[in-house]
């Protein structure tokens, strides 16, 4: 009862604010079926758009298959023709726990051992900012530096997509980087710098050490190629700097200069650099974090952040946020829908063709604390994606829902926080979301991918993790206990052996981990969803629900359709 009262006071909320702004409401309510596969699957936890699909039928373009596929047929005794030379780029905006690049970097590695490595575009030295990251990088500098980040208090000037910012008033200030075995180098044949870039800032410069085939360090000034200022206002600028990189050995450091030359000339903004692949075909992955932070703090005060996404022009946008915001007491639900509603539409708007996949967050419990506003953080971003027809994954479901985060702390994924998760435990998240987005590309182009290997490794974990028996589709996420159905009146800081699936205890109510169908049932086709997809929640196969409906051809299913799915 307090379950339905919850959701039906969030959603009169929502449809009320999304009605001032001019958009039509459709709220999703729990729905009565389960879905119970007998080896985990994350795709069931991805709602897909068209959006998404477009994009990953414009990523089947790097496959090696996709040229003889809409080639004609070559009868002579030539190779075969190369993939399309194709860069596809994701990028990646969230808290923590995108910040490490653990987790997205498992993303990026799957998606780049499939359609090629086309580098992890824009860095930040977080370590500048008294923060971390990104792994393998060291930073100095010369001069005096002021950081900055989207939770700054009164922040005065604007910072981008990476989130953080160093402005320095020092004439010939400096960073210098060092690169360590960690840092995963490619060959690359650019650099650039996002900076300011008006008649007060000062004059850029680059220099690199790189270590030769023959073992001698070799430094360079890098040549400048151009400058382009892409902002411009009174206050403050950004634009960007390409050097062209020369040397074919070891990148081992890189040094930024900034010198005055006039006395027009007060100070520099650094916001990031890139060092550009020499491969331009392949997956471009990049992702950027900021600690503690929360949707609504990077909408505020990364205010370069729209032109700097249409400057990259990216295929696809994952936004990661949700845990800070879950923390937070004085939450709003309302005026956060709208906050990020708004943001949203400007983005669409900016980039009508960009793929937005909205991800919600993981179970949590800092220090034993239940977050107060978990479950209005993530209805507000499920309703968000459903109404503006985002794709959305539901990384909280598919960790075990409310309370998990107690299995994945006893097979040592999580930190004592209970918060963040260990290397091994973002890793696995990494895999699951990236299992999801493939096997959706999969079921979007004719050439699938093999991911069996993948989704292999993901399930040995979900049967330690307990996480056979998923959350009802269509439910609002951690609405219900976790797989095993924890009390979740205490907070323990191990789970209730008592209450794990044995015999003796009850099946909670509306969780049928047997779901048995006595006659057919109709579904009705959601924008996104495919007959394999709909076969998984009922636990039918394609061929059963083809036969049923006498369906000509599979793949044509429309939302709205309806189907009847054939009783076991």
């Amino acid at each position: 009862m307090f379950t339905l009262r919850f959701n039906l006071l969030i959603s009169g909320l929502i449809s009320t604010y999304a009605l001032l702004l001019g958009h039509s409401v459709k709220v999703k309510m729990p729905l009565d079926s389960n879905t119970v596969p007998t080896t985990y699957k994350a795709h069931i936890y991805l709602t897909s758009s068209e959006l998404l699909q477009n994009q990953f039928r414009e990523l089947a373009k790097l496959h090696p298959n996709y040229s003889s596929l809409v080639l004609p047929p070559n009868n002579r005794k030539t190779p075969p023709p190369a993939p399309l030379k194709k860069r596809f780029k994701i990028v990646h905006i969230g808290d923590s726990h995108i910040q490490n690049d653990i987790l997205s970097d498992a993303i990026r590695q799957q998606f780049q051992q499939h359609f090629g490595n086309a580098g992890c575009g824009f860095l930040f030295p977080y370590g500048l900012a008294k923060s971390y990251g990104p792994r393998g990088i060291s930073a100095r500098t010369t001069g005096i530096w002021i950081d900055y980040k989207t939770m700054t208090p009164s922040l005065d000037r604007g910072l981008g997509i990476t989130g953080y910012g160093l402005t320095s008033y020092t004439p010939n200030a400096s960073i210098h980087l060092n690169f360590s075995d960690k840092f995963k180098a490619i060959p690359y044949q650019r650099i650039r710098v996002w900076h300011s870039l008006d008649s007060t800032s000062f004059d850029i410069g680059a220099r690199s050490v790189v270590l030769e085939s023959s073992g001698d360090l070799v430094s360079q000034d890098l040549p400048l190629i151009y400058s382009d200022a892409v902002n411009r206002t009174p206050a403050r600028s950004w634009g960007q700097s390409t050097f062209a990189y020369l040397n074919k050995g070891s990148i081992q450091s890189l040094s930024f200069e900034f010198t005055r030359n006039n006395a027009a000339q007060t100070h520099i903004d650094f916001y990031g650099f890139q060092l550009e692949s020499a491969n331009n075909s392949g997956v471009e992955y990049q992702s950027y974090g900021v600690v503690g932070s929360q949707f609504t703090h990077f909408i505020r005060n990364a205010g370069y952040s729209l032109q700097q996404l249409q400057y990259l022009q990216p295929n696809i946008i994952i936004f990661s946020f949700g845990t800070n915001e879950a923390y937070n007491g004085n939450l709003i639900a309302a005026e956060y829908y709208i906050t990020v509603h708004k943001f949203l539409d400007s983005l669409q708007l900016a980039l009508p063709n960009t793929a937005i996949v909205l991800a919600n967050c993981q179970d949590t419990r800092s220090n034993g604390k239940i977050p107060p506003k978990q479950k209005e953080v993530n209805y507000v971003l499920r309703e968000i994606a459903n109404q503006r027809g985002f794709a959305y994954f539901d990384l909280n479901s598919a960790m075990g829902g409310w309370n998990s985060i107690y299995h994945w702390q006893q097979l040592g994924l999580t930190l004592k926080d209970r918060v963040h998760f260990t290397g091994a435990g973002y890793a696995l998240q990494g895999k699951i979301i990236a299992s999801a987005l493939l096997e959706e590309y999969n079921q979007s182009t004719p050439l699938p991918i093999d991911i069996d290997a993948l989704d292999n490794e993901i399930d040995s974990f979900a049967t330690l993790l307990r996480l056979k028996f998923p959350i009802k589709d269509g439910t609002y996420p951690s609405e219900i206990n976790s797989p095993n159905w924890i009390d979740t009146s205490s907070t323990p800081d191990k789970p209730k052996t008592s209450t794990t699936h044995q015999t003796n205890k009850p099946t909670p109510k509306g969780v049928n981990p047997k779901p048995t169908y006595y006659k057919d049932v109709v579904h009705t086709v959601k924008s996104g969803e495919s007959l394999y997809r709909i076969a998984l929640r009922y636990n039918v196969t394609v061929d059963a629900i083809v036969k049923k409906n006498h369906l000509r051809n599979p793949k044509a299913i429309k939302p709205g359709q309806k189907l009847l799915i054939p009783r076991r």
